[in-house]
């Protein structure tokens, strides 16, 4: 997923550019996935091989689960902006060895998902600054598009607040169980119909104030003081 401010930036800053760095570090993140690939090779005894190629596809998400809301003179289930994207890796991948198509060994690339996700990160936040936002680090280790501060994020984080409200209710402490609760507990896609793209853009615009929607649509123009670099040595 990208950061949650460039989600807001996208949408209501009303920049396209953002999808397409988006999609562009997906596939730069997915391109190393694949040149990490395993092929189970067996024969008489278990045996894998490297392989470079895979067949993947990658669905471009940009909205949430919908959560019922309160509007001004209805209820109705209301989505948050999200950009993301769905990829899927096909169990056959491609040995130039053999010359035919063999099933996918999944277990290193499972290992080194983190590795994956750092490299989609990098690319998606470097995207970000050549195309003119200036960013900061958060306290979890992550970034934000400067200009956006974390009041705003939460007004568009209500699918988050929702979950972490059914944790705190059902008394959850596992963390698999904490990370299943997203999936157990949502709503199906057709609810987000209740609005239309239009209605939709103007609940979420409805939140800020004048100025904070003016401002979020010269983020690029807008000089903000940026955080020094780390070094390598301090980034160990």
């Amino acid at each position: 997923s990208a950061v949650k401010s460039a989600s807001i930036a996208m949408t209501l800053g009303n920049d396209p550019e953002i999808k397409q760095i988006h999609e562009n570090a997906v596939r730069i993140a997915m391109q190393a996935m694949e040149r990490d690939l395993l092929a189970q090779a067996n024969t008489h005894v278990r045996g894998y091989e490297d392989v470079s190629e895979g067949l993947w596809c990658s669905f471009i998400h940009q909205e949430s689960r919908a959560v019922l809301t309160q509007l001004k003179n209805k209820s109705a289930y209301v989505p948050e902006m999200n950009l993301h994207s769905h990829n899927l890796l096909f169990n056959m991948v491609w040995s130039e060895s053999r010359q035919c198509f063999l099933a996918l060994e999944n277990q290193r690339i499972k290992y080194q998902a983190p590795f994956y996700e750092a490299i989609f990160h990098s690319h998606f936040s470097k995207g970000l600054k050549e195309a003119g936002y200036s960013l900061r680090q958060t306290p979890e280790g992550r970034y934000e598009i400067n200009g956006i501060s974390r009041s705003t994020i939460e007004k568009y984080s209500s699918r988050t607040k929702e979950i972490e409200q059914i944790i705190r209710d059902k008394k959850i402490t596992d963390a698999k169980a904490k990370a299943q609760v997203g999936a157990l507990n949502r709503v199906t896609k057709s609810k987000a119909e209740d609005l239309s793209k239009e209605e939709l853009l103007e609940v979420w615009k409805e939140r800020l104030t004048p100025d904070e929607l003016n401002a979020l649509q010269n983020l690029k123009t807008t000089t903000f003081s940026e955080e020094k670099p780390l070094t390598p040595a301090e980034a160990v």
